[in-house]
């Protein structure tokens, strides 16, 4: 039976395998003098008594060999969201405190660097948020109710002024509001379809041929006959020829716009709580 062949740890003295000793390519065996357990023990202290000077260190290695810090954090992805995680669990309360610590201290610079990326990644953000919001849209939801209710006056006065300021903001959100109450088989027309709905009929009502400042959406099928709240369904006329019109024929043929530069966008109702 062949003995395996052992070495003296020059810290703490114990006789141990050679795979318990690290690489070593200055030494006679090719092996450390120190055991790991030892040398993981003595980094553990040194970078607990020495903070700073390891943060800088660990700056200055990244700044100078960025390749091999990028193929490092791909090569321990998983590992090192794994050991994050383990760490946040264990130390929640304190890793909060000292998260929001920092926040209060620097908050102009980490608004600043925010804003910073986020216009020049506005596309990834976009698309992050939208993955985000589709995993998790009922606790956004929820979130969204118990903020409204925390706040609602506040929320109905500014509501109110932006409405007030932006009145076809206002006209399109109480259409797409009644075309879902109707239960419409689509109902996707946005504000900026609607513009361009006025712009092509000139700011004119298709049955009088008034140019008017505030036109009102009007549904050649209507809404309560199974009509859809799209642009192919919707042209503009002023409030006493929608007003005749009401749930019949158009007053006089009319030819809708059948395509938009802006996009169409299907409206989504919430679940009521």
């Amino acid at each position: 039976m062949e003995i395996p062949a052992l070495k003296i740890c020059t810290k703490c003295l114990v006789p141990q395998s050679l795979d318990a000793f690290g690489t070593d390519n200055n030494t006679r065996d090719g092996k450390a003098t120190r055991c790991i357990l030892c040398k993981r023990q003595e980094s553990v202290r040194y970078r607990t008594q020495n903070p700073e000077k390891v943060r800088a260190a660990t700056a200055k290695w990244t700044r100078e060999n960025p390749e091999k810090r990028r193929t490092y954090e791909q090569t321990h992805k998983t590992e090192k969201q794994a050991r994050g995680k383990a760490n946040y669990l264990q130390n929640k309360a304190l890793m909060n405190a000292q998260s929001a610590a920092y926040y209060l201290t620097n908050r102009a610079h980490i608004r600043q660097k925010q804003a910073e990326w986020e216009a020049s990644h506005r596309q990834e953000r976009n698309a992050s948020l939208r993955r985000r919001y589709a995993q998790n849209i009922e606790k956004y939801h929820e979130k969204g109710r118990a903020h409204y209710w925390q706040n609602r006056e506040k929320m109905l006065a500014q509501n109110a002024l932006y409405f007030a300021t932006h009145p076809d903001a206002g006209q399109a959100k109480r259409e797409r509001r009644r075309a879902a109450k109707a239960q419409t088989s689509l109902n996707d027309l946005t504000t900026a379809q609607w513009q361009e709905i006025k712009d092509a009929y000139g700011h004119r009502c298709v049955y009088c041929h008034r140019k008017m400042q505030r036109l009102t959406q009007d549904h050649i099928t209507p809404l309560s006959k199974g009509g859809a709240h799209t642009k192919t369904n919707v042209v503009p006329a002023c409030q006493p020829c929608n007003s005749k019109k009401r749930d019949k024929a158009p007053l006089v043929p009319v030819q809708p716009l059948l395509f938009t530069i802006a996009p169409s966008k299907p409206h989504t109702q919430r679940k009521k709580s």
